[in-house]
């Protein structure tokens, strides 16, 4: 799998979510601004890979690590995070966790409290995965 067809997979993975309304959803697309809503909980989908790791010896074959970042906001009340970040940071994590398909296998999900960020209070959500 190349880094386009990883994007395009992860992307087309989060599209399917329904845990939240797909115009909260920042996709970081360059042609399009993402405008943050005024109320309620939003998040931003990041693809972090890493250093390729070689497998194989007669054919050898790069596998692509790396990390899922969904960046979840909500209006800062405390710094502590909202009964709805909760909610959507779990959604989440049970969408991508383990999930596979081919070529792209997900492992576990981790919940980092980021804490109050200028107006919001951010929670992520980070999924590890390997090409195949």
């Amino acid at each position: 799998m190349n880094y386009e067809n990883l994007r395009a997979t992860i992307i087309g993975r989060m599209q399917e979510f329904t845990g939240i309304e797909q115009r909260r959803i920042d996709y970081q697309d360059p042609k399009a601004r993402f405008r943050a809503p005024s109320d309620g909980v939003w998040c931003r989908l990041t693809i972090e890979t890493a250093r390729p790791i070689t497998q194989g010896l007669c054919e050898p074959q790069a596998r692509i690590p790396g990390n899922i970042i969904v960046q979840c906001f909500d209006k800062a009340i405390s710094q502590t995070p909202t009964v709805s970040l909760v909610r959507l940071a779990d959604s989440l994590a049970e969408h991508f966790q383990y999930w596979e398909t081919p070529g792209l296998q997900c492992r576990e999900a981790q919940l980092i409290n980021v804490g109050q960020v200028s107006q919001y209070v951010q929670s992520n959500v980070q999924i590890y995965f390997l090409t195949l």
